[in-house]
Parts: structure tokens; C-alpha cells; sequence
């Protein structure tokens, strides 16, 4: 899940399409510039109908608001002959028919990128400049809008004690078939010299779905205290992101071996290339998707690793899947016992909006892979027969496959943790630290509540707390006690601060 922060920075201008009798008839007509597509394609078109004062509108697809969205899928598409996306099309959170007449602005694109999952900002991707419209209520209003713009690839501004790489990784070329390269940064420590045979801790941190590898570097920023033990450190934030989203690097059958790339790749590429110290002084740590992340790299790889602290992370016990139990009969994703529509998140600002899920699937049904479901099926779902992850419900109903909940058990880190224990007590002794917000805003405390009280009844030494008050964020002054552990370093937050 997203991290608080990058949630409330998604609430773009509220836009207001009623359904009235003035609703307008609207024809899009999308081409491709001569020479944008070197193959013909295959995949989905889109076109976004924005606010004609809020911006482009693929800037005003959101959590929270969304722009109107449109779409249609095509095959062999070589983009002259223009595609029509009129009538009904597959849309969120309107139908075409239901925009009034007024004025707009469109925008159309299309995915080529097979490494990200937003569709749009992938490099390579393709789409149009913003186009005024004003619809009319009589008769059909036309719209064409040409593909003419490719996304281009825009390194991070990053500071002079940090590196960008890209890492070639040949088991993720291999599953995927072609050239497979993961980007990070590396911040590395004040003393650092590369001619120099010292050796250093290595931390790597994961984002929360959606953040990317640069966000470590507003962690960085809004914990400037942090400065003097990251200092003795080298901290590396790998992308998490693939085609269908946040792989929370966990081997699996339609993300690839992320897990492998990142343990037994990557990680012996940063020891050797700037002077990590190896397993012994090797941690991990992260927030949300990424803080189920660490967990999860920890117990799988519990010779690898020396420690994990984990940040709200999502659903680590599957009886409680967001106030779910996935392995009980009859479970409804969109409805819950009682009827009642079923929220994916508590108010996320001041605001009071609220996310549901009927309303969350929609839109990813709309957007296709990379959502934040589809990530899950991506790592949890074996591969359908038509080579996509199988679905752990209806998109039409909202009711839960058990044949595929059941397949999930693996990535259950709650019965993970029960099954392997003889082998894992010892391996794992001293290394877990799990923080879960009391009032997490998309009820993620209760799988921890779960795994905690496992953890307990086992006779673990893991430090599990619920943070009283907390919502998705990070709990306070946890970063100091991480990097002094680590580092040997004692810091400590402003006072304002640590009483947040």
C-alpha cells in the first residue's frame, strides 16, 4: 500500500460529471504520429477527460478523484488508421454517456514500457498534448487526438554522495526474455572512497507501492538528524517496480525470481563495487508494501540478512486481509457480513474521503496491470492459462476464489513463520522489528495483531508493537534506534518531532 504521504498527494481537483438529460455524445478518434511505432500494437488505448483548468489531465488520475477514463483494447493497431473509443466503453468512474456538455480537456496514450507498472509514465510509452474540447449537447461531439509525445527517461537530481545505477539483473532477463534492468540509488557513507578497501554495513531500503527508488531521498530529507549515523553506512533503494506493479521482491510465477535477483545479484554487485561488509552487516528495512517486504526477506532469507524493521506493512496474515479473512467461505471483497460496502481506507485527510473497494477495483479494472490488487495477484496467484495471475475474486461481483486464496498460503508470512519455525527460531533470533500503526489507514494492524500473537505463542524475541495513534506512516524515533544499532551512532529527532 501507499505510504500516507504519497496518498494525500494524489487528491487532485475534485471533478463533477453528473448524469442529467443534457448528457452529450462523444466520439474519441486516436492515432499514433507517423514513424512513434516501430511494431504494431497490442494493448489498451486510453483516453482521459479532464478539467479544462486542473492541469493535464493524466496528471488528475488519482486514489482519491480520477479524472474520467476511457477505454478500448486493440490488436496489430499500426496507429494511422485512427481507434474510436465512443458508446460504451470499459470506464471509471463514469460512463462516456454520462459527461455533460461543457468544456474539457483530453488526452490519450498508450503503454509500451514492460517494467512499469503506471501506465503512461513508462519510458517509451506514448501520448498526445492536451486538447481543449467543448462538448456539445446536440448532436456528436468529435474528438481526435493524436499520439505524438514519448515518455523519455529523467534521472533524479541526487546528491554528490549518492549513485544512480541501473542493474542488469540475468535472472530477471531470463524469466522475462529480454534485457532486464533494475535502477537504485546508493547513498553512500562520508567516507567513502573507491579506491578504498574498507568495508561498510549495507542497509537497502523499500519503498511503499508507487513510491520509487528516489523516494529514500525524502526520507532522507524530512530526517536530517538521521545524517551522522547514515554516514557510516551504505543505504540502497532498489526499484520494486515491474509491469504489474510492486513485486515486494518475493519469487513468483509471473513477477520472476525478485527475491533471488535481489539477495544473490544485487547484493554481492553492491559488496563488491562499493565495499558492503556482506550478510553479517546486511539489513533491510522499508515501509508498507515495503515493509512487508522486509519481513518477508528476512524469514526467507534469514542467513542473508541481520535484521529487518518493518514499517506498516500490508497484510503479513491472511485471516485478516484488510479486515478480510481470506480462507473463510463465502468472503465478499466488495460487501462484508453484514452487507455493508466494504472501505479500503479510513479517511485519508481532512477532507473525510474514503477509498472503497468496488471503487478501487473499478478503477484498476480500468487501467489495467499494475494496479495495487493486481501486484498481489501478480505475486501471490500462480499464472493462469492465459498467462495472466489468477484472480482472487470476481471483478463483477466481489466474491473471493478460495482455490486461489488457498494457493496464496506460501506468502502467508504468519504460517510461513508457523511452519518453518524449527529452522527459522535461531536464524531469526535478535532480527525482526514490525511497527503497525494503531489506526492504520487501510487496516493493516490487524494481520499484525495476528502475526504478533503467533510470534508470542512460538516464543519469538521479535519486537512487534501497534503504535497508538498512528495511521500508514512511519513510527517515531524508529529510524534512530535502527541506525544506532546499526552503526553504533546515537541520534536524535528534534523534540518537535519525536512528539509527533
Amino acid at each position: 500500500m501507499l505510504k500516507m504521504a504519497k496518498i494525500v498527494s494524489l487528491v487532485f481537483v475534485g471533478l463533477c460529471f453528473a448524469v442529467n438529460a443534457q448528457a452529450a455524445d462523444i466520439s474519441f478518434q486516436v492515432s499514433v504520429k507517423d514513424g512513434l511505432l516501430s511494431s504494431s500494437y497490442n494493448g489498451r488505448v486510453y483516453v482521459v477527460l479532464g478539467s479544462a483548468d486542473g492541469g493535464d489531465p493524466m496528471s488528475q488520475m488519482g486514489w482519491v478523484t480520477h479524472a474520467p477514463l476511457f477505454v478500448t483494447d486493440v490488436e496489430n493497431w499500426q496507429g494511422a488508421d485512427p481507434v474510436t473509443i465512443s458508446g460504451d466503453p470499459l470506464s471509471y468512474p463514469v460512463k462516456l454517456s454520462e459527461i455533460e456538455a461543457g468544456d474539457y480537456s483530453a488526452q490519450a496514450f498508450i503503454r509500451l514500457n514492460k517494467t512499469n507498472g503506471n501506465a503512461g509514465s513508462g519510458v517509451g510509452d506514448i501520448y498526445s498534448q492536451p486538447v481543449s474540447v467543448t462538448v456539445s449537447a446536440d448532436g456528436m461531439t468529435k474528438i481526435a487526438l493524436v499520439l505524438d509525445q514519448v515518455v523519455t527517461k529523467e534521472l533524479p537530481t541526487i546528491p554528490d554522495n549518492y549513485r544512480y545505477i541501473e542493474f542488469k539483473s540475468d535472472s530477471l532477463s531470463a524469466f522475462h526474455d529480454m534485457e532486464y534492468s533494475v535502477p537504485a540509488l546508493v547513498r553512500l557513507p562520508k567516507d567513502w572512497r573507491e579506491d578504498d578497501d574498507k568495508k561498510w554495513p549495507v542497509i537497502y531500503y523499500v519503498t511503499g507501492f508507487g513510491g520509487g527508488y528516489e523516494e529514500f531521498l525524502y526520507v532522507e530529507r524530512g530526517n536530517a538528524h538521521l545524517k551522522a549515523a547514515l554516514d557510516q553506512a551504505i543505504v540502497v533503494a532498489p526499484s520494486a517496480e515491474s509491469y504489474r506493479g510492486h513485486t515486494v521482491f518475493a519469487d513468483s510465477a509471473n513477477n520472476g525470481p525478485w527475491g533471488y535477483m535481489l539477495v544473490h545479484e544485487m547484493a554481492s554487485y553492491i559488496d563488491e563495487n562499493f565495499g558492503g561488509k556482506g550478510p553479517s552487516e546486511r539489513y533491510v528495512t522499508g515501509i508498507s508494501s515495503g515493509g512487508w517486504s522486509s519481513i518477508w526477506l528476512q524469514i526467507s532469507y534469514p542467513d542473508e540478512f541481520a535484521g529487518a524493521w518493518s514499517h506498516v506493512p500490508d497484510s503479513v496474515d491472511f485471516r485478516d486481509f484488510q479486515q478480510m479473512n481470506l480462507y473463510a467461505e463465502e468472503t465478499n471483497v466488495y460487501t462484508d457480513e453484514d452487507g455493508n460496502r466494504r472501505p479500503i481506507s479510513r479517511p485519508l485527510n481532512d477532507a473525510g474521503y474514503v477509498i472503497y473497494v468496488d471503487n478501487f477495483a473499478a478503477m484498476e479494472r480500468a487501467k489495467g496491470p499494475g494496479g495495487q490488487y493486481h501486484a498481489f495477484e501478480a505475486v501471490f496467484s500462480p499464472r493462469g492459462e492465459d498467462g495472466e495471475p489468477l484472480p482472487f475474486f470476481d471483478r463483477d461481483t466481489g466474491q473471493v476464489d478460495r482455490n486461489v486464496t488457498e494457493s496464496w498460503k506460501p506468502y502467508d508470512i504468519t504460517l510461513k513463520v508457523r511452519e518453518n519455525w524449527p529452522t527459522l527460531k535461531d536464524k531469526i533470533k535478535g532480527k525482526l522489528f514490525i511497527y503497525a500503526g494503531e489506526f492504520d489507514s487501510f487496516y493493516l494492524e490487524g494481520a499484525v495483531r495476528l502475526l504478533k500473537a503467533e510470534l508470542e505463542e512460538l516464543g519469538s524475541d521479535a519486537v512487534v508493537e501497534i503504535v497508538p495513534g498512528l495511521p500508514h506512516t512511519f513510527a517515531p524515533n524508529i529510524w534512530s534506534g535502527m541506525l544506532e544499532t546499526i552503526t553504533g551512532v546515537k541520534t536524535e529527532a528534534p523534540q518537535e518531532e519525536a512528539a509527533e
